[in-house]
């Protein structure tokens, strides 16, 4: 498993601290940066942190040159890029960047509305490429849903609300776990 750590400010109220601060309460826990993420400059800084790795979302860098640079930059300075795709276009923009983590996100960034089976069929039509870590991430809430995304493809979920809603994350992971024993994992 791994944290996913929001540090954007505006919109989240996010800081960049916040990954000095999970690691020190997860010692050995991977850290992904989770933010908005289109400058060389903010992958520098991101080195300068705990994080393992950053989110690259291709709706913000939708240029495939860009992605690639990005991507390489976190690489080069002992990082993973996870790349977030919406749909088929951006999928074909991250495989020509190279991306090898593809985050598959069913909540549109327009219009915030999930659909997870819109997630799922994507895994379908263009299933992982060898290589490829697939994980898919938004509505994830339910056992059912891990399981779903499993057979579909995908290695790991991303959960986030599911987790954080009733503030005892730890509990509510293991609620949705229950049962889990085949390897797949949340991330």
């Amino acid at each position: 498993g791994a944290l996913s750590i929001l540090t954007e400010r505006r919109f989240f109220a996010g800081e960049l601290d916040f990954l000095g601060r999970a690691a020190a309460c997860c010692p050995g826990t991977p850290l992904l940066r989770k933010d908005f993420i289109f400058d060389p400059l903010q992958v520098r800084a991101t080195a300068a942190t705990p994080a393992a790795a950053l989110l690259l979302i291709v709706a913000l860098t939708p240029d495939t040159a860009l992605l690639r640079r990005l991507r390489e930059q976190a690489e080069s300075l002992g990082m993973q890029a996870v790349v977030e795709v919406c749909g088929k276009k951006d999928l074909v923009l991250a495989r020509e960047s190279g991306a090898r983590i593809i985050q598959v996100n069913a909540r549109d960034l327009d219009t915030l509305r999930v659909d997870r089976q819109a997630c799922l069929e994507l895994a379908r039509q263009c299933p992982p490429e060898r290589g490829e870590i697939w994980i898919a991430a938004s509505g994830m809430d339910r056992r059912e849903h891990l399981e779903e995304a499993a057979r579909a493809g995908f290695s790991a979920a991303l959960v986030g609300t599911a987790l954080m809603q009733e503030g005892q994350p730890g509990a509510a992971l293991r609620r949705l776990l229950r049962g889990r024993e085949d390897g797949h994992h949340a991330a």
